[in-house]
């Protein structure tokens, strides 16, 4: 308590919070649901200051969709005290699933066959990931890096995706963007 006086000072601000080391899953499937239960027309939006520039732009794509108008607070690790805010519950996974996948853009009957590249990635990719990617292709998969994909079309991509290959990895998150009926194939090690 007698530290108070030291702690960042924020009112009026919602906080949608983000993770601290920017993880794709948890900042999908943990904090961005909560944006749907903003009220107000302008907001003071809480996020860790981490967050991706991709995670933002799609924030402020939703906000404009909701006719809302953000204005980003960016939050460090440290102490803050909040007047007038509002700090909303984790929901639920499943709760979540069904927030998100209410965002599915699928204009078609899914046929897309893609396969989410990790050559990128530093860990839990495929060391022959050449050979994969020569079959793949011959049958018709897409190669995907999500890494150069904004996010409002990573969920038109799986919107429209029939079939989904994959090492296991965060951007699997977006397989709530997934038709009924869509097939996944995650590739985990022994």
């Amino acid at each position: 308590k007698k530290e108070e006086k030291n702690f960042i000072h924020l009112s009026d601000t919602f906080i949608l919070g983000s993770s601290s080391v920017n993880n794709y899953y948890r900042n999908m499937i943990t904090f961005i649901p909560r944006i749907f239960f903003l009220h107000k027309k302008k907001i003071k939006l809480g996020i860790h200051r981490s967050l991706s520039k991709k995670f933002r732009d799609f924030i402020l794509y939703l906000s404009r969709e909701m006719k809302k108008e953000v204005q980003f607070v960016f939050l460090d690790d440290g102490f803050y005290k909040f007047t007038n805010s509002q700090l909303p519950e984790f929901f639920p996974k499943k709760d979540s699933v069904n927030i998100l996948n209410k965002l599915k853009i699928s204009q078609k009957k899914p046929e897309d066959k893609i396969y989410l590249t990790r050559q990128n990635a530093s860990y839990r990719n495929l060391l022959n990931e050449s050979d994969v990617v020569n079959i793949l292709k011959s049958n018709g998969f897409k190669i995907i890096d999500l890494n150069e994909i904004e996010i409002i079309d990573q969920i038109k991509l799986f919107s429209n995706a029939k079939i989904i290959i994959s090492s296991a990895g965060s951007s699997l998150a977006n397989i709530v963007f997934c038709s009924p009926g869509t097939k996944v194939i995650e590739i985990l090690p022994k």
